[in-house]
């Protein structure tokens, strides 16, 4: 009953405004997931608070709002709010409490009939980034935006067609960005986005694009890595900083052995499966994920016995089959690659690492580092790695000081001694 967790009647009042049983299954959520009673009442007034926004603006039902809608409460609402106290006011708080309501309460998307045509061909895009290109959530999320930024700027422009596209408009949207402020690095995935994006309405006839429209990439300086591989004495006092007396760090263990162990990346170690550990033969299988390909990789023992003893002492009970679950609302459920990276760089700052040092792709660098001091080949780390550009793994030999003195010659001209 929402009278358990909220007393002050202004916040009770707003909660007719919200139609059905929305708000009843939304509670039945988060106490099913053991969220804390505090917690339940901070998001249940930060729901109420948001639908007395809505329901304020005439702008529609809260069980309809979108990540947009989210966006413009809490920046232009929020810092000028002169709502009743009893509301929610925590911008991090009602951030994650819409976002749970979105996720638990409202339809993933809108109906066809409501979506404008640039909108349409967007959502055919991103099926084809998610089911042909393998692309993560994260980055289909970003092309998408761009995508529909730049469809929605020809729209703006009635003498530019999308059919009788050319490569001087493209260029004039991206020369337009860059006079707003655009980093380079924004502008060179905007021009890879657009080109895509191109190249998907040419290739499947959804709108007929001349295929040879491109637009080169601004080219970014490349970054060679200056931050060095832990060595031996590090690792151990990383390792060392988890607490393995309780449920919580026995996860957190397992996962950064999983990092330190293997080389994988957070999301890789977020997607792990009870089903993708062979213990017969002591493999882990790593599915598709940013390489698009799936491999196998050998557990070490120190691993094994790290997940064992998570699997056997800690593990909450859950039907999941996630390897890696959170131990606290929302009890159960996989974690995600953010906590992941949470949780090593809190143990770097346990250990007393400078910030500086404590970046969470130091592990992964580490592990690359050291199997090129130990004599593999470019190829071979490149298959553990996962990466499928030699280049990407070429980086790591200018920080091995032994693989630049084997590959040394003498200067020009040099006199012999």
């Amino acid at each position: 009953m929402l009278e358990h967790y909220i007393h002050a009647q202004v916040v009770l009042q707003q909660a007719a405004s919200i139609p059905g049983s929305f708000l009843p299954n939304y509670l039945e959520y988060l106490e099913r997931k053991k969220y804390s009673p505090r917690t339940i009442q901070c998001y249940l007034c930060a729901v109420l608070h948001c639908a007395r926004w809505i329901h304020q603006r005439e702008a529609g039902c809260i069980c309809e709002i979108t990540s947009d809608d989210v966006t413009l409460f809490l920046t232009r609402h929020l810092p000028h709010c002169r709502c009743p106290r009893s509301f929610q006011r925590d911008k991090r708080m009602t951030r994650a409490a819409l976002n749970r309501w979105i996720n638990v309460i409202c339809p993933p998307s809108k109906s066809s009939q409501c979506l404008s045509n640039n909108e349409k061909l967007v959502l055919s895009f991103d099926r084809y980034l998610e089911d042909v290109a393998g692309l993560s959530h994260s980055t289909r999320h970003q092309r998408r935006q761009i995508s529909l930024s730049f469809l929605n700027w020809l729209s703006s422009r009635p003498s530019i067609k999308l059919k009788a596209l050319c490569s001087s408009n493209i260029a004039d949207y991206i020369s337009e960005r860059a006079l707003l402020g655009a980093s380079q690095g924004t502008l060179s995935v905007t021009a890879c986005s657009i080109n895509r994006l191109l190249r998907f309405l040419s290739v499947t006839g959804a709108c007929p694009v001349a295929p040879s429209i491109y637009i080169p990439r601004p080219k970014s300086i490349e970054v060679i890595p200056t931050t060095p591989a832990l060595t031996l004495g590090e690792s151990d006092r990383l390792l060392n900083a988890f607490d393995r007396t309780c449920s919580v760090g026995k996860r957190d263990y397992a996962m950064a052995r999983c990092l330190s162990d293997l080389g994988v990346r957070t999301s890789d170690v977020a997607q792990l499966t009870l089903d993708d550990i062979d213990w017969h033969h002591g493999f882990i299988l790593l599915r598709s994920g940013k390489s698009r390909r799936s491999r196998k990789l050998p557990m070490p023992e120190t691993l094994q016995e790290a997940i064992i003893d998570y699997l056997c002492n800690a593990r909450p009970s859950t039907p999941s089959r996630a390897l890696f679950v959170y131990h606290r609302a929302p009890e159960g459920e996989a974690v995600l690659p953010s906590t992941v990276r949470g949780v090593i760089r809190r143990a770097f700052e346990r250990a007393g690492f400078p910030a500086s040092a404590s970046q969470v792709h130091r592990l992964r660098h580490t592990v690359a580092t050291r199997l090129l001091d130990h004599g593999n080949s470019i190829k071979d780390i490149a298959d553990i790695m996962g990466h499928q550009c030699l280049e990407t793994t070429i980086r790591y030999t200018f920080v091995s000081r032994q693989a630049l003195l084997a590959i040394a010659l003498p200067w020009p001209g040099r006199e012999e001694s």
